[in-house]
């Protein structure tokens, strides 16, 4: 059955998937999809404890169309990996619909994750729709994870537990697309992330009095020395030319308990974080923090770590890709994807419909152009990498 990528976008679309929900009602629906279309599913389900509401269930979708690998034989076969949660809709502003109620209008499909990345995954479906899994002489795998926008815990759980994401990163010839908006040209690397938390602790008193100690002046040091080790971060010894900007982005943000200007604050805190390149000495440059943490007296925590990605821009899947889009060359980007958590993926770009620049805008929107050109990329794709 041929299904329409822009139908499948408004019906992705309708499901309230931001990340403090479960994403269980969606994942059913996409697992009912590709069912029909002859899939082999499997489900990977955790509890996410992070959320203020309490434990909330998700689930992520790994599936696989055609045949099954055989021990020992070399295979191939393509791996499209998309997420299902969005970022939250409360900064949506159209006064005409809800955030997760779409809307076709003027050739755009509109509402929360339209763009990043519900319209990817609509492109997705309706290129399998075309395909005859009994045609394929390799498996086409299909991934859908939660909690991209928080941390990839999805795309963690899948490569921990999942069986065909085993099976999938085992292939020695397997070509992975990450279906991140980047009006379908080809990325052949992007970023990392480090993340943060410089803690100092003083003893709440009223600013009259002698008494207490105000933990924010403890980290006034902290941020001298940060601020120094951030100017270092933008010489030329620290920028990598192959990304726009070329900077790591070392950023902070400071906040403390103070309840009124009167109260000498008992904490204070200093969050931050950077994004590392592929050449980027990550570790060094988290040793310089963490010194000037210990230097000021004050708790260095990391609270999270995401490594780039990295695939030649020579290699098959990228030259292979560049063809298949009609492009000059392939690109890097400076954000991060589900394939910093995805343990073993080898042969990726990330390559897909849509704008980074509509993504959890509060009119976030894709095209019907895009969604259309999607869905026949990935098609080609997989005839490319899936048949004889």
């Amino acid at each position: 059955m041929a299904l329409d990528a822009v139908d499948i976008a408004q019906a992705l679309i309708s499901y309230r998937s931001d990340s403090s929900q479960s994403n269980r009602p969606i994942t059913e629906y996409v697992q009912g999809v590709v069912t029909d279309l002859g899939f082999e599913t499997e489900l990977v389900s955790y509890d996410d404890g992070d959320q203020d509401g309490g434990v909330v269930p998700k689930d992520s979708l790994v599936a696989r169309l055609g045949p099954a690998p055989s021990a020992g034989e070399p295979v191939g076969g393509m791996a499209y990996f998309a997420h299902t949660d969005t970022v939250p809709g409360t900064s949506w502003l159209d006064q005409h619909h809800d955030a997760f109620d779409p809307v076709l209008r003027q050739g755009r499909v509109y509402g929360r994750g339209a763009c990043d990345m519900k319209g990817s995954l609509a492109s997705m479906l309706a290129a399998a729709s075309g395909i005859d899994g009994a045609s394929l002489t390799q498996p086409l795998y299909v991934v859908c994870t939660a909690d991209e926008e928080i941390g990839y815990g999805g795309a963690r759980a899948v490569s921990e537990r999942s069986r065909l994401y085993a099976e999938l990163v085992a292939a020695p010839d397997m070509h992975a697309i990450i279906g991140e908006p980047t009006l379908l040209e080809t990325v052949y690397a992007h970023k990392g992330g480090v993340a943060f938390t410089a803690i100092a602790r003083g003893e709440s008193a009223h600013t009259s009095t002698g008494e207490g100690s105000n933990a924010m002046w403890k980290l006034v040091p902290f941020l001298s020395a940060i601020d120094e080790v951030r100017r270092e971060t933008e010489t030329a010894a620290w920028q990598d030319d192959e990304f726009a900007p070329p900077l790591v982005n070392l950023t902070i943000s400071v906040t403390d308990d103070q309840p009124a200007l009167n109260v000498k604050a008992a904490y204070a805190e200093c969050r931050g974080s950077f994004r590392p390149s592929p050449r980027t000495e990550t570790d060094r440059l988290v040793r310089q923090i963490e010194q000037a943490a210990a230097d000021a007296g004050i708790e260095y925590v990391e609270t999270g770590r995401s490594d780039p990605v990295y695939t030649p821009p020579d290699a098959d899947v990228v030259q292979t890709m560049v063809e298949l889009t009609g492009a000059q060359r392939a690109i890097t980007v400076p954000y991060g994807t589900d394939a910093s958590a995805l343990a073993g993926l080898r042969n990726v770009v990330v390559c897909g419909p849509g704008s980074i620049e509509q993504a959890h805008k509060h009119d976030e929107w894709i095209s019907v152009e895009q969604l259309h050109a999607g869905a026949d990329l990935y098609q080609r794709c997989a005839k490319r990498w899936c048949t004889a």
